[in-house]
């Protein structure tokens, strides 16, 4: 999954509302290849405005992708993008999903089992610091998941927030600190 020297690490982001969107602007900054999806059309001509790759939908954008952010509101919208959307199945063997939404543990987990069990690794990684910090890429992160996991996907986070604190092993952890 990590970007060789001859290749920018691909990061799919689902979700470019009010943090959304300048959460990817950050990633773009840094260097990352980002394609975005919104169900918002105007949301989506704005990543196209700063430069940022769209897809037609969330397995769209998650396709070819090292990594998948979903920067949505709640773990329904989250599974839906994964499951009914088709992300999680469009995504290579061995990328990783990032949930930066705040969710309930238990949720966390489900979503977690479902992602490793197709052979992808995930991260527990909801961010705190609201719209302003992260336009500046100064939130606060709280990451859970296997350290393995946690390190593959740290230059991404870095990104996005200047406080990137690992907070336990398990999904489910981020939510809970």
């Amino acid at each position: 999954m990590a970007a060789g020297r001859d290749r920018k690490m691909k990061v799919a982001f689902v979700g470019l509302g009010s943090m959304g969107a300048p959460m990817a602007r950050n990633l773009m900054k840094a260097g990352f290849d980002v394609v975005g999806y919104d169900s918002n059309p105007q949301a989506m001509a704005k990543l196209a405005a700063d430069g940022g790759r769209t897809a037609a939908s969330a397995a769209g954008a998650a396709t070819g992708a090292d990594v998948l952010i979903l920067m949505v509101v709640n773990a329904i919208q989250a599974k839906t993008v994964l499951v009914d959307e088709g992300a999680l199945a469009a995504l290579p063997g061995d990328a990783a999903v990032i949930l930066t939404a705040t969710c309930p543990p238990g949720s966390v987990r489900e979503m977690a089992d479902r992602v490793t069990a197709a052979g992808r690794r995930f991260v527990d990684a909801p961010v705190s610091g609201g719209a302003r910090r992260a336009r500046s890429g100064t939130l606060s992160i709280m990451a859970a998941g296997e350290a393995e996991s946690v390190a593959r996907v740290r230059p991404v986070l870095a990104a996005l927030g200047d406080r990137v604190f690992t907070v336990g092993a398990e999904a489910g952890q981020g939510a809970a600190s």
